[in-house]
């Protein structure tokens, strides 16, 4: 795993999970922050990986699975 921060928070600890990511991704030197939590629009937000890139930032979401299922729904077109 390249490095980063990992959020090691209860899935159900909303406000803990946003501040400690707000606060990772202020920080000098955190690029890559695991399972991040951000409010989007009054909605919780969890993502696997949040990379920080001059400026701008890729969400990047893991799946794993044995086959390709179709429909294949392309969520890269949403944005929030």
């Amino acid at each position: 795993m390249p490095s980063g921060l990992l959020i090691d928070l209860s899935y159900n600890a909303y406000h803990e999970c946003v501040a400690t990511t707000a606060a990772a991704a202020v920080r000098r030197g955190t690029s890559i922050i695991y399972d991040a939590a951000i409010p989007a629009n009054q909605v919780f937000v969890s993502v696997d990986i949040l990379e920080s890139r001059s400026g701008s930032a890729n969400v990047i979401e893991v799946r794993s699975t044995t086959r390709v299922k179709f429909p294949y729904r392309d969520y890269s077109l949403y944005t929030l």
